[in-house]
């Protein structure tokens, strides 16, 4: 056992998140894709550079000023955080106008998220060979998403939104009412 120098302590914090981002970006993507149909490609590079910010400048600072609100005593904290903030705000912004920074995934079953997610989290959780049982669940539910048919009719909250697919494989929308974020998505 040889002691670890600040340069190994500083490796391995840096890896360290590195590797949980990616652990989580593959446990949540299932659920996010499920939800928005579309994937931010980039998501864990935007964590990993504002994460710790988040974690250890904005969030602190926020706290404290929390409770030095009844004293109004605030502002020098909130304005602090708010510096943060333009940091995350600046970096989403620059991975968002990469190309392809935005993936849009059709629609699949609760059966293909709840496969992906949990073979994720067998993966990662079990300690034993029984763990590779998890890339088979993963797999599993990759296999029903990717066969998961596409609906020929959708129809949006309240009938606001419907639109029927063409023979050209499309959809074409025919009631596009409020509901503009629905057939976007779509």
């Amino acid at each position: 056992n040889r002691p670890i120098g600040l340069l190994g302590r500083i490796t391995g914090f840096i890896g360290g998140l590195l590797i949980s981002d990616i652990l989580i970006t593959l446990a949540t993507a299932p659920l996010v894709i499920y939800h928005f149909n579309q994937y931010p490609v980039f998501s864990f590079i935007g964590n990993f550079l504002t994460g710790t910010v988040l974690s250890f400048w904005i969030m602190p600072l926020l706290f404290i000023g929390l409770i030095l609100m009844p004293f109004g005593w605030d502002a020098w904290a909130v304005r602090a955080a708010g510096t943060g903030l333009e940091y995350v705000i600046a970096v989403c912004e620059k991975i968002d106008s990469w190309p392809h920074a935005l993936i849009t995934l059709p629609t699949y079953t609760p059966t293909a998220v709840v496969l992906m997610s949990g073979g994720v989290m067998v993966l990662c959780l079990m300690r034993t060979y029984l763990r590779w049982a998890g890339l088979m669940l993963m797999i599993c539910g990759l296999t029903i998403a990717l066969l998961t048919p596409r609906p020929d009719v959708l129809i949006g909250d309240y009938g606001q939104t419907v639109a029927v697919r063409g023979e050209d494989g499309h959809l074409h929308v025919l009631i596009g009412g409020p509901a503009v974020y629905t057939a976007r998505r779509w």
